[in-house]
């Protein structure tokens, strides 16, 4: 069983004529479909391995206000997380010749390199149960996506509501550490026992496009009390959580 769940935003930024995305996933040619669209622009490897960090798409003309995203801006200059339609960019800052976490919101000329998104307007709720690690997190989102009438084979945006028991994140500076690992290091934190919010995407064989090689998501964190967004690395909850699906 499951209820739904409303999900409105107070802060947007307006949308405008689209841009074409490179990479375009799930069209829904009816408008008025139920289905969840989930359009992309840049891919993990032609991104993170070739280099190709230009911008491909401005931010402010493709975010409204239904819109959960995850991605980087152009030249890996941040990570982008956007939850209903409230853009977060996570940067890394030269301070006193250390590197620092910095947090802003978006600027009307922002472009990203690497972005997926969807608008959903209206989530189910559903009960996730423990995860020890990425893996078995992973599992417990298809299997639940498959029993409420998702097709997995194509890629749907997820967003889970819990307490971490661990929480392992990285923001990109400017270099992709697995693809030039002689370049700037990432800034990394870790977390436990804190509240988060997950936006991600489930991307069932969409390794170095959707997802890195290994892995069926993509997945952004926002710690509300620490003011922090990032990539996911690791993830541990010991406790159910709240998982939240698009209508099908």
């Amino acid at each position: 069983m499951y209820r739904i769940v409303s999900f409105i935003a107070l802060s947007f930024l307006p949308v405008a004529c689209q841009s074409t995305p490179s990479n375009q996933l799930d069209v829904q040619e009816d408008p008025s479909s139920p289905s969840t669209q989930v359009r992309s622009w840049g891919g993990m490897r032609e991104v993170m391995r070739n280099g190709k960090t230009q911008g491909r798409v401005q931010l402010s003309k493709v975010v409204g206000p239904n819109s959960f995203a995850v991605g980087a801006l152009e030249g890996m200059a941040a990570e982008i997380t956007v939850m209903a339609g409230e853009i977060h960019l996570a940067e890394v800052k030269q301070v006193d010749g250390k590197d620092v976490y910095n947090a802003r919101m978006a600027d009307v000329g922002d472009q990203a390199t690497l972005f997926v998104i969807a608008d959903v307007e209206t989530w189910t709720e559903h009960v996730l149960p423990p995860a020890l690690d990425l893996k078995s997190f992973e599992a417990s989102v298809k299997t639940i996506a498959a029993a409420n009438g998702h097709d997995i084979a194509q890629p749907f945006p997820f967003r889970v509501e819990s307490t971490a028991a661990e929480l392992h994140l990285h923001v990109l500076n400017h270099s992709c550490p697995i693809a030039n690992p002689e370049g700037p290091a990432p800034w990394r934190h870790t977390s436990q026992n804190q509240p988060v919010t997950l936006i991600g995407f489930y991307a069932q064989d969409a390794g170095g496009l959707l997802t890195h090689h290994g892995q069926s998501t993509h997945i952004h964190a926002h710690l509300p009390k620490q003011g922090i967004s990032g990539h996911v690395d690791a993830l541990s909850f010991l406790k159910e959580s709240r998982l939240f699906l698009s209508i099908q």
